[in-house]
């Protein structure tokens, strides 16, 4: 998975199995960085399909989207495109539908402990 730098210490003991690479577009080490990264078989892009091209050029087998993200172009490398909630939806609930399948095993604490955690000064 991809994501804000930031957000790396969360996934360090991997739940769900997931693997996490921090990635800033505006870095461009962070760009070149991705290519020594295993193929991805599975790309889901929950926000700007702009992101799509991306896991395309990185080789990943089968993406997915909303659809609906102009302009078009943005939306040409996806596998499949999904329909946007017609109605509002919690952050997490949306992101969901992205996913098919088996059912997630339920939330464990101890996966999202984070070791190297040092409280900021009061």
């Amino acid at each position: 998975m991809l994501g804000n730098p930031h957000f790396a210490d969360l996934y360090q003991n991997k739940p769900y199995d997931v693997q996490y690479w921090g990635y800033n577009p505006r870095n461009l080490y962070s760009f070149i960085q991705l290519f020594s990264l295993p193929r991805p078989d599975w790309a889901l892009v929950p926000g700007d399909n702009r992101y799509g091209w991306l896991a395309f050029v990185r080789g990943a087998k089968w993406l997915i989207a909303f659809s609906g993200d102009r302009p078009a172009h943005k939306q040409w490398c996806f596998n499949e495109l999904l329909p946007l909630p017609k109605h509002a939806v919690a952050v997490p609930d949306m992101m969901q539908k992205l996913c098919t399948g088996k059912d997630a095993s339920p939330f464990q604490p101890e996966h999202w402990k984070i070791t190297n955690y040092h409280p900021l000064p009061a």
